[in-house]
């Protein structure tokens, strides 16, 4: 993938749910993000994107869908089409949803824009974080016909250690593992005093029933626990640099320069 471009900005308090669901609006702007639909459904605040991978193809197109309610818990989902009027989509995926943002602090917000990925990463403290937004692995299999199933995976966990795709899946299943949040990864290595990095990311059907694509060496993941989130790496013997996303054991990472 092109080397993924990262923006930063900060939410100061007070938060409220139309703050939060602009400065989240703004920023999939900032990393090619395309509104298909910013609504309300009751007290519920809707932004929907439209994911293109083909729109010669019948499911070339996938629906990446963003909540935000009064009370600031955020959820996303990824669906095979989506009907604004209804405010309903189809094949709904698995959902992540976080715990309520507080009012009372500042929310730091980092984008990162690449042909493999665009996410929006929110982080408030230590300890609350939830990454959003669409994966688009590089390596599709050939068998992943797209007039059939929509290509496209997000996070449905907040330890970013699972996917989700649609439920319109060769699997039959929306669920994915990879090997994120590995505890085999815990230190860092004793010869170098360097966090290791694993290039690439699998993409495992949770029906055991092989790989439904995988990532360049542009997304990794190491050994990033008790590393500071959102510092830098370069990986022994290298002159690359990584962004690390996820400060955990098997943590995630993507390549900024």
């Amino acid at each position: 993938m092109a080397i993924a471009t990262r923006y930063t900005t900060t939410l100061s308090p007070t938060i409220t749910q139309q703050s939060l669901g602009d400065a989240i609006k703004a920023m999939a702007a900032s990393i090619g993000l395309s509104l298909y639909g910013d609504i309300t459904s009751g007290t519920t605040r809707l932004l929907v994107y439209e994911i293109t991978t083909d729109a010669s193809k019948t499911f070339g197109k996938c629906y990446f869908r963003i909540r935000v309610e009064s009370n600031l818990i955020i959820g996303q989902r990824l669906f095979s089409s989506y009907d604004l009027v209804g405010a309903t989509g189809s094949n709904g995926g698995t959902e992540l949803a976080t715990s309520a943002f507080s009012t009372s602090s500042a929310i730091s917000i980092n984008g990162f824009a690449g042909s493999e990925l665009k996410l929006v990463c929110l982080s408030q403290g230590t300890t609350l974080f939830a990454p959003f937004g669409v994966i688009l692995p590089s390596f599709r299999p050939s068998w992943w016909n797209l007039n059939s199933y929509p290509w496209g995976f997000l996070f449905s966990t907040a330890s970013a250690n699972t996917l989700s795709s649609s439920l319109l899946s060769p699997y039959g299943n929306a669920l994915y593992n990879t090997f994120l949040n590995n505890s085999n990864l815990s230190n860092i290595n004793p010869i170098s005093g360097l966090p290791d990095l694993i290039k690439g990311m699998l993409i495992l059907s949770q029906s055991n029933a092989g790989v439904g694509g995988a990532t360049s060496g542009d997304i990794g993941f190491g050994s990033f626990n008790g590393q500071t989130r959102y510092s830098s790496l370069i990986p022994q013997d290298t002159t690359e640099q990584y962004c690390i996303i996820n400060n955990v054991a098997g943590g995630l990472a993507i390549r900024t320069g």
